[in-house]
């Protein structure tokens, strides 16, 4: 049975292979920031959501308008502190 911590552990293993310098760590409760020289990746997965979008990108979705409050917030405080 795959859960969703395996879903995050494939999306850090496909980044990494690609970005070997990628220095990853997982600050305010994220699944997980890749950092190299010139970028800063958030990784915030969710399996088992349905995320699909409807007419005009406006979700349909109760997991989707509760994931991406705590994705913005993430940013935020990503965007005010060194990582």
């Amino acid at each position: 049975m795959i859960v969703e911590k395996d879903v995050e552990n494939e999306y850090r293993a496909g980044i990494s292979r690609v970005r070997p310098d990628a220095v990853w760590t997982s600050p305010f409760g994220t699944d997980g920031v890749a950092v190299w020289p010139t970028v800063r990746l958030l990784l915030e997965a969710k399996f088992s959501a349905n995320q699909r979008l409807g007419c005009g990108g406006v979700s349909t979705q109760a997991p989707m308008a509760r994931s991406v409050p705590h994705r913005m917030g993430c940013i935020k405080k990503c965007t005010q502190s060194p990582i």
